[in-house]
């Protein structure tokens, strides 16, 4: 099921004959990826994420922020859908 969220489209995978790692992975995208996209689309509209994207043939997302200090950018990463299970070097 597609529905138009905003300027993009957002992708829901539900299969309850999946695989387990298939179904895993569809979950995943449901409740961590595409919400966390749908975020970085309302940053960028406050001006807070002025770049960024993902990094070809890899599974890394990387942008650029704008804040006033390193509070508000830890709050505006731990506001990511995706923190909880993301990690950060």
């Amino acid at each position: 099921m597609q529905s138009n969220v905003g300027t993009g489209w957002k992708t829901h995978v539900h299969d309850a004959n999946c695989a387990p790692a298939t179904y895993r992975a569809s979950c995943v995208l449901d409740f961590f990826v595409l919400p966390t996209f749908d975020r970085i689309m309302e940053l960028i509209g406050q001006g807070k994420v002025l770049a960024g994207g993902l990094i070809a043939g890899t599974r890394i997302c990387s942008f650029i922020i704008d804040v006033k200090s390193n509070d508000e950018g830890d709050e505006l990463l731990h506001s990511l859908p995706i923190w909880g299970p993301w990690t950060s070097p």
